[in-house]
């Protein structure tokens, strides 16, 4: 109701359709010709409508985790790309959504589109199918509520990870990496609640879906052609999408110093390469798993030992010509330090991991594996025994060691053994200059015991007590000297040399005085 002009000008009380006559003394009196379309409201005692009891449609409850392998889903309308972010989503972001609506239209929940960790089962009534790991068959997906799963993925990332995924993820934090809310993330304890870590998480998971349900249109495209065709491996999981990560360069700031910390899988990859390079056979290591979770402990001590970590502030004047960068990096070990941490462990073993690595494998076994350690350790015996310097497995273990470390090489052991070798052998020290080792000159020695004691040759070596005898000292032992000292030596009165010589001189005895008998 209320005061209005009529066609003659006058000013007079209309009725606006609420049920009133135009009567400016008696406003409150009901107009007969409105009441039809007057609804009052009710004043009456009896039962009200329970908005409760109004049916739910189902398609808006949260959506479970449905493990499937009809790809078709991602073509015939059940999968869908939004344009716009909605009811779990985030606001603005495209989104998948999953069914429809009981009046047709798309579900607005917004759903992950994730691969299966196993082979998609046959089903088990119902429709439902299980995800088995022992089931011959093809890999699937599956869908889940966005919201649902932020909080299942979060829980599955250690601690000890969680820094790395932070920086990783940077670009998804509201802000980006310049932003408030990754500032104090990565300042967050990982025990602690972080809600902006979570809100990136829940980005990731909605840009992935996106990525994962483009492909699984051109997988729906490609089982049109050909039925056969194995889409196993072909969409993200989430620790895959992470790692993909390349975060955008940082804004230029006062702090250039940029880096980020080692990821667990990255690190035991590394290690086991490295035991698989070096030792040729894992089965060699003593508590391979063990040592090899102690490599992830030690590298993550080292790249976030205070002295390695780096920080600045970010700050901005009112008029916006200076800028300053808030951060918090992580400078990795390089690749050189990194090496020689992991030959460390596998050589020489670890208390804290209860592991020996291979310190104590027979030395003939790493030579057989066909690693690195096995052959450099064959190459360096055979030098031993060419510079006379006798080592004992421990210390040509050791030694083989200290090749496989970045900087070090066969040739730096080479050269220790042979300085030690030309002050062993003091009367060899100027052939040992020219080339020429011990090892080159007990040929003919070798031949002489040999011969006086009927052994092999090949069983005298330049370790031999007698060879050692002629070779070390100012001079050197001539031939008779040589033959002199094995001589000596209790056995060979029992060799054929001897029963010759004393046959020999026998006969000399009977020439001279004539025979006996």
């Amino acid at each position: 109701m209320g005061w209005k002009k009529d066609a003659n000008g006058k000013m007079v009380f209309t009725n606006d359709g609420f049920g009133y006559k135009n009567n400016p003394e008696k406003g409150n009196i009901a107009n007969p010709e409105m009441l039809d379309t007057f609804v009052p409201l009710s004043t009456s005692s009896g039962t009200k409508e329970d908005p409760s009891d109004v049916p739910v449609d189902e398609s808006l409850k949260p959506v479970g985790t449905k493990p499937m392998i009809e790809w078709s889903k991602f073509t015939d309308g059940t999968l869908k790309e939004q344009s716009g972010g909605t009811a779990g989503a985030i606001t603005g972001e495209p989104y998948i959504s999953y069914g429809t609506l009981s009046d047709g239209t798309p579900n607005p929940r917004s759903i992950v589109v994730l691969p299966t960790t196993g082979w998609i089962g046959p089903e088990t009534g119902g429709g439902v199918r299980q995800i088995r790991k022992d089931y011959d068959g093809e890999s699937g997906f599956y869908v889940q509520d966005l919201d649902s799963a932020v909080q299942e993925y979060i829980n599955r990332i250690l601690p000890s990870d969680i820094l790395s995924y932070k920086f990783k993820l940077q670009d998804f934090y509201a802000g980006g990496q310049g932003g408030k809310d990754f500032a104090v993330s990565i300042e967050t304890n990982p025990q602690d609640k972080d809600l902006g870590f979570a809100k990136a998480v829940k980005k990731a998971l909605q840009a992935l879906s996106i990525d994962n349900f483009k492909r699984g249109v051109s997988i729906a495209e490609a089982k049109k052609v050909n039925p056969a065709y194995n889409a196993t491996g072909e969409l993200y999981d989430f620790e895959g999408f992470v790692r993909s990560r390349n975060p955008l360069p940082a804004k230029v700031t006062e702090s250039t110093r940029s880096s980020q910390l080692t990821t667990e899988q990255d690190a035991l990859r590394e290690f086991y390469r490295t035991v698989q390079e070096y030792v040729g056979d894992p089965l060699l290591v003593d508590e391979l798993d063990k040592l090899a979770k102690q490599y992830v402990k030690d590298l993550r001590a080292a790249e976030t030992d205070p002295s390695r970590i780096s920080r600045s502030t970010s700050t901005t004047n009112q008029t916006g010509t200076k800028r300053t960068g808030t951060s918090v990096s992580f400078s990795q070990l390089d690749n050189v330090d990194r090496l020689e941490m992991r030959i460390k462990l596998i050589t020489k073993g670890s208390a804290a991991a209860k592991s020996t690595g291979i310190k104590l494998v027979d030395p003939t076994k790493l030579q057989d594996a066909g690693g690195k350690i096995g052959n450099y350790y064959t190459d360096l015996t055979e030098y031993s025994y060419k510079t006379g310097i006798k080592l004992s497995p421990e210390t040509l273990l050791s030694k083989v060691s200290e090749m496989n470390k970045p900087g070090g090489s066969i040739e730096e052991q080479q050269r220790t053994l042979m300085q030690a070798s030309k002050l062993k052998y003091k009367a060899l020290a100027p052939y040992i200059d020219a080339g020429i080792m011990p090892g080159d000159f007990i040929a003919d020695l070798a031949a002489i015991k040999a011969r006086e004691l009927d052994l092999n040759a090949g069983q005298v070596n330049i370790f031999d007590e007698d060879i050692q005898k002629g070779i070390t000292g100012d001079t050197l032992l001539g031939p008779e000297d040589f033959t002199n000292l094995v001589r000596k030596n209790p056995n060979w009165r029992y060799g054929s040399t001897a029963n010759n010589l004393a046959a020999q001189f026998i006969n000399s005895i009977s020439t001279t005085f004539g025979k006996i008998g």
